[in-house]
């Protein structure tokens, strides 16, 4: 049965979902869409599986087949457990331009900025907690070789483990770029585009819910869903990623285990107890962020551990509703660690 909910946009999940485009489509009174997908997913006839349906309600569709993760601003004008704090921000350079031949002594390279700014922050991971993390990328590096840019933009995200371990962290790379700054008589202006922060830890609500994943039972796998799974682990062709599913539920015994990613999930649990649960939906180890992941997305194994990770959140809400000591124990461990 195809399922219905609505966002800032609608989408359908369950069986016979894509089934249910056309109608929908028509519905709004649509004469031709525009399909959003990569070379991945039609390589492996994921997206055909819409355009297919598009065709036999004779609806007119464009395909883009160019989407990346973690896409640029421009690939996206072209398609039209512990989690770390976390902030993105940007910083603009602004220097003076001139000709780089006839007269490069009156130039000032906001790009020059950029790039020392980025070798001064190399440096710096040296200097900073092993679980502190900068990643960075060139929004703008000036528009010719032979003119001095006049302008640069850099998009930072900065990582730590606590939220004022980021902050310290983030001034001292903005620092960076104020002295990269001095050095090349420029200027640099900062904008932040969002922090999100670690995320606050409650055993208590983990055990409850690591009982109700005991109580629900582990999903099994299908060979027909583990040989397509080792197919992707072999046209991905990344180590550690066999194709093999984890099914172990692991006991909530309290070991902390640092996950390298962020989520605004952390900035809830700083106002009420939450839980991160984990269900196998694609293979272990699957690379995030890449069309491995999208292409098991869609398959009833992903569709299981979805339906696992419901049952027992479900089961885990049930208790704590008709249990108030239950409920109590969680409040308490997160009025004690505040």
């Amino acid at each position: 049965m195809a399922n219905r909910f609505v966002l800032n946009t609608i989408s359908y999940h369950g069986s016979g979902a894509i089934k249910e485009i056309p109608g929908e489509l028509q519905r709004r009174g649509y004469k031709k869409i525009f399909v959003c997908s990569d070379p991945d997913l039609v390589k492996f006839g994921v997206t055909a599986k819409v355009t297919d349906e598009l065709d036999a309600a004779g609806i007119a569709w464009s395909l883009y087949s160019e989407i990346k993760p973690n896409p640029t601003i421009q690939n996206v004008k072209d398609g039209v457990e512990a989690f770390k704090a976390a902030e993105a921000l940007t910083f603009t350079f602004h220097g003076r331009a001139a000709h780089a031949c006839n007269c490069p002594e009156n130039g000032r390279s906001a790009l020059d900025a950029a790039e020392l700014t980025n070798i001064g922050v190399n440096y710096l991971r040296e200097h900073v907690d092993r679980d502190c993390y900068m990643h960075y990328c060139y929004l703008n590096g000036g528009e010719r070789p032979n003119i001095v840019p006049d302008y640069a933009k850099l998009w930072y995200m900065v990582r730590a483990y606590t939220y004022a371990q980021m902050k310290e962290v983030e001034q001292r790379v903005k620092r960076i770029a104020e002295g990269a700054c001095l050095m090349t008589d420029t200027t640099v202006e900062f904008e932040t585009l969002g922090d999100t922060h670690d995320n606050r830890l409650n055993f208590t609500l983990s055990r409850i819910v690591w009982e109700a994943m005991e109580a629900v039972g582990t999903p099994c796998f299908t060979e027909e869903e583990t040989a397509y799974a080792r197919q992707i682990a072999q046209h991905a062709g990344v180590p550690g990623f066999t194709g093999d599913f984890d099914t172990r539920i692991v006991s909530a015994d309290r070991t902390i285990k640092i996950d390298n990613g962020s989520t605004d999930l952390a900035d809830v649990s700083q106002v009420v107890p939450t839980i991160n649960m984990f269900a196998a939906c694609f293979a272990a180890n699957t690379p995030m962020h890449t069309w491995a992941v999208t292409a098991q997305a869609c398959r009833p194994s992903a569709h299981r551990g979805m339906r696992f990770a419901a049952a027992s959140l479900a089961l885990a809400g049930a208790r704590l509703a008709s249990d108030p000591e239950s409920l109590a124990a969680v409040r308490a461990e997160f009025e004690k660690e505040r």
